[in-house]
């Protein structure tokens, strides 16, 4: 079995899976393997290496009883490769689509996972490993520290600041520069050069009672980040931040341990502070995080005993400065008073002490919006926008899209909240804990449905769940007495399981480049989906509630509630009649057949874009032919394929519906990310009349691969040759022409086999000058392109591909800046070391041979800023070496 196993593993690792097509009777799937030869060679290599480790350890002194019967013990854990076979055998995974989840990136956790049970079988038992010493709070203020400030300066410095950012900082470079809120003047120096790039509008909807502009942000989190800015600059605001998370992340810590031990603290530390949405608002400068902190601060007040009058009223003043952040955080003040009051009841004084901060700090706030506006309304700077977009109504649809929607949902990035629910059970039936656990929760529920009144509940760009960011505390503890009370092998499972979901997850997200997979468009799918998916339609079967038909989603999520719920009643049942005894399988066997059953309920129901899942299956096809290296097998009909029938299997038909809107006929269709290839375009428009216009295929406004011209026939073809991957699209000139279209045809003739392709697809092409007109696609993100010129980063190595067009030489005009810089050159399999001088041009000539592309690559030494050289300029951009390429 192990033997088999591996074999099968190591047979699978190139091989990938596709819905090509769908039919009435389900998808089409279609697969690369490897031949078969390579199976049976991958089975004897690991027969033998298994009778090896076999006849080894028999001959052992102390092994020879029964040690085969432990050796196939230990070796078990590798059954669950078998996994791998899933999405290739036939009919099931038809009816369950989903099961193709197992062929894509999750297939290597599955592989983790076997691996380690096997290594963990010979690891020695918790019970005779020494005692764990428990962290202390140093450590966990250190380390929190430490993990925010890191990730958030190097996000920063790799990234810039997005968002809601840069208007926070602004508002604090106004504070600082020049001791107001009026930002009209910083927006009109451009006082955010130094941490934005771009053109920064005045964020606002109205203006103040003297035509001032003041921002529609809060001035509390610019004020408290005024020393750090003016130290540090943006990155020290950053920094800032990061300091508030860590002490929030102490006082979760502290008050976790408080309820339910050092261990059960450590644990839901990491559970709330290190997953997401904690993660990544630890370091963006947003005032979810400082409000989190009085939060986590006004929690542990309630849990601690009373303490002195004047200390009562600093923590009246911690509550007092909530609305400075926000003004949704009143509803912590209200209760937060409210149930510190009960608690000291009856000692007035202490009461006094509290509210006084209280009422002078609310009677302050109400006073500046009259000062800025004429009016004491918290609602004055958002003008109608709170009329017509925070609405009672909106609370439902709010409350599912925070809790499941796949791009910004609670639950679907951090399932470990999912142990609030038994954590709150606990404490609620515990008299000691009930009137505390009440308060949390009612607080943490008031915040939730005062947030999901807001039509906008995902907060636009942001990253997933940032509006909760501010109840995390108040969670933590259920989750806390969770993981102390639940001593079940099952319940112990389920929180391994969501904890590490939870903490992969957000590991993942955070460190994926850019971290793009934290971000998602929010009328679109999740990243975060689409790059686990593989060829599984995961994204079309997650809910997402974040357009107008909030009610049509629901059913989409029903499938994964039910399985949860099934397989909670099998564990249930399992765990009655003593069957599980590990945790870690336990935990394994959960989530595979979580998936499992996921995938069966969701296969139930149709899909609604089948012909958008089926043409991305046919751009996948074409993505993974490589006849030399893979055979193409139709695993729904259990078939070899030849290339004639890939390529067939592969041409796109996107239909179009006679009403569908033409928003931009010049972009009809696309743009497609196909590899390099031969290709035609069909057009087919209604009736039999010709066409006026142009169609034609292109790569940008500048460059058109080909076109045909008017009058265009039914269908009108548009073959093209594309020398580099890169996205291209299908256009029309005529608008009127358009609209009668009713199907794109993508036909690939011939295709360059994968492993002869470019390493990275190309997202930038821009046309070239010179006698014979080409265009270059950028092969790397180390360039600033300018319009067929770039510039080279710092002393990165920049490559673009040239497509040659038929020129007979590629001149390459090179000038470094006042720094002058030895420049490398590597272009048609030549090398050239340069050594420029200050602001020195120079030119290279280099024939073309014939080539219907060539590699360039450049790399200057020296860098430069503008901005460092000419006190005019605003660039502060690292510059090398400026290259312009000119075909002849």
């Amino acid at each position: 079995m192990a033997a088999i196993a591996i074999a099968s593993a190591i047979w699978l690792i190139p091989a990938s899976v596709h819905i090509a097509g769908w039919s009435t009777t389900g998808p089409v799937r279609i697969a690369f393997l490897a031949p078969i030869s390579r199976l049976w060679l991958a089975f004897v290599i690991a027969a033998l290496a298994g009778a090896g480790l076999a006849a080894l350890g028999s001959r052992r002194e102390g092994y020879r009883q029964g040690y085969l019967h432990d050796l196939s013990r230990r070796l078990l854990p590798l059954a669950w490769l078998f996994l791998w076979l899933v999405p290739y055998v036939p009919w099931l995974p038809d009816r369950a689509p989903l099961l193709l989840l197992f062929a894509g990136p999750l297939r290597w956790v599955i592989a983790g996972v076997a691996i380690g049970g096997v290594l963990g079988s010979w690891w020695p038992a918790a019970a005779a490993r020494p005692g764990r010493r428990a962290l202390s709070r140093i450590t966990v203020f250190v380390v929190g520290f430490a993990v925010y400030a890191g990730l958030g300066v190097q996000y920063a410095r790799e990234m810039g600041f997005g968002g809601d950012e840069p208007h926070y900082l602004i508002i604090t470079h106004s504070l600082l520069a020049d001791h107001d809120l009026d930002i009209a003047n910083n927006h009109a120096q451009r006082d955010y050069r130094s941490f934005f790039a771009g053109e920064l509008r005045p964020d606002f909807l109205r203006r103040g009672r003297h035509d001032e502009i003041y921002s529609i942000h809060a001035p509390g989190l610019p004020a408290l980040l005024v020393p750090a800015y003016a130290v540090g600059g943006a990155l020290g605001a950053v920094a800032f931040v990061a300091l508030l998370a860590a002490l929030t992340g102490l006082a979760i810590f502290d008050l976790a341990a408080a309820l339910g031990g050092a261990s059960a603290a450590a644990l839901a530390w990491a559970a709330t502070c290190f997953t997401v949405p904690f993660v990544p608002h630890a370091w963006l400068i947003y005032p979810e995080l400082p409000g989190a902190l009085i939060v986590a601060w006004a929690a542990l007040w309630l849990w601690r005993p009373p303490v002195s009058i004047g200390r009562t009223a600093l923590r009246g003043a911690a509550l007092a400065a909530l609305p400075w952040l926000h003004t949704k955080f009143t509803v912590f003040v209200a209760l937060f008073l409210l149930f510190e009051a009960i608690r000291l009841w009856p000692r007035a004084k202490h009461i006094a002490a509290l509210a006084a901060p209280v009422g002078l700090s609310g009677a302050a706030w109400l006073y500046s919006f009259y000062l800025m506006y004429g009016v004491a309304d918290p609602e004055a700077p958002y003008g109608s926008y709170t009329r017509m977009f925070v609405l009672a109504r909106n609370i439902p649809r709010g409350t599912l899209g925070l809790l499941f929607d796949q791009k910004f949902g609670l639950l679907a990035y951090s399932p470990v909240y999912i142990l609030v629910i038994a954590g709150a059970w606990v404490m609620l039936r515990d008299a000691r804990q009930r009137a505390f656990a009440a308060a949390l929760l009612l607080t943490a529920v008031a915040f939730f449905v005062s947030t999901t009144r807001l039509y906008m509940w995902w907060g636009g760009s942001s990253a997933p769940a940032r509006f909760l960011v501010p109840i995390v505390p108040l969670l933590a503890p259920a989750i806390a007495v969770a993981i102390a009370r639940i001593t079940s092998v099952p319940g112990r499972a389920v929180v391994v399981l969501a904890l590490t979901i939870s903490l992969a997850i957000a590991v993942a997200t955070v460190m994926s480049p850019g971290q793009e997979l934290l971000y998602s468009d929010p009328h679109g799918v999740a990243a975060l989906a689409k790059f686990v998916q593989g060829s599984a339609p995961l994204d079309a079967s997650l809910p997402t509630f974040t357009e107008e038909n909030w009610r049509a989603p629901i059913v989409v999520l029903a499938p994964w509630l039910v399985a949860l719920a099934g397989i909670g009643l099998a564990v249930a049942a399992c765990a009655q009649r003593g069957v599980m005894r590990s945790v870690f399988w336990t935990a394994t066997t959960m989530a595979v057949g979580y998936v499992a059953l996921s995938a069966v309920l969701v296969g139930l129901r149709p899909l609604s874009n089948r012909a958008a899942l089926a043409a991305r299956g046919q751009l996948a096809v074409m993505n993974g032919y490589d006849p030399g290296r893979l055979r193409a097998v139709d695993v729904t009909h259990v078939k070899r394929l030849g290339d004639a029938e890939v390529l067939a299997a592969a041409s796109l038909a996107l239909r179009r519906a006679p009403d569908a809107p033409v928003d931009n006929p010049r972009v009809l269709e696309g743009p497609f990310e196909l590899p390099e290839g031969r290709y035609e375009a069909r057009v087919w428009f209604a009736g039999d009349v010709p066409r006026s216009g142009d169609a034609f295929v292109g790569l940008s406004d500048q460059v058109i691969l080909a076109k045909a011209t008017p009058p265009l026939a039914n269908p009108a073809v548009v073959p093209f040759d594309l020398p580099v991957r890169t996205p291209a699209f299908v256009g029309l000139s005529d608008g009127e022409a358009a609209r009668a279209v009713r199907r794109v045809d993508i036909v690939p003739v011939s295709i360059v086999p994968r492993s002869a392709r470019d390493a990275a697809p190309s997202h930038v092409v821009e046309p070239i000058g010179g006698s014979t007109p080409g265009y270059m696609a950028y092969m790397d993100d180390h360039a600033y392109p300018e319009g067929g010129v770039f510039w080279t980063k710092d002393t990165e190595k920049s490559s673009v591909v040239v497509v040659t067009a038929g020129g007979s030489s590629l001149g390459l005009i090179l000038h470094v800046g006042p720094t002058g810089s030895p420049v490398t050159v590597d272009a048609a399999g030549q090398r050239f070391d340069l050594q420029l001088g200050p602001d020195e041009t120079r030119e290279l000539s280099l024939p073309v041979a014939g080539r219907t592309r060539m590699l360039v690559s450049v790399r200057a030494a020296r860098s430069f800023r503008p901005a460092e050289v000419d006190p005019k300029s605003d660039d502060h951009r690292k510059l090398g070496c400026q290259v312009r390429p000119l075909l002849r």
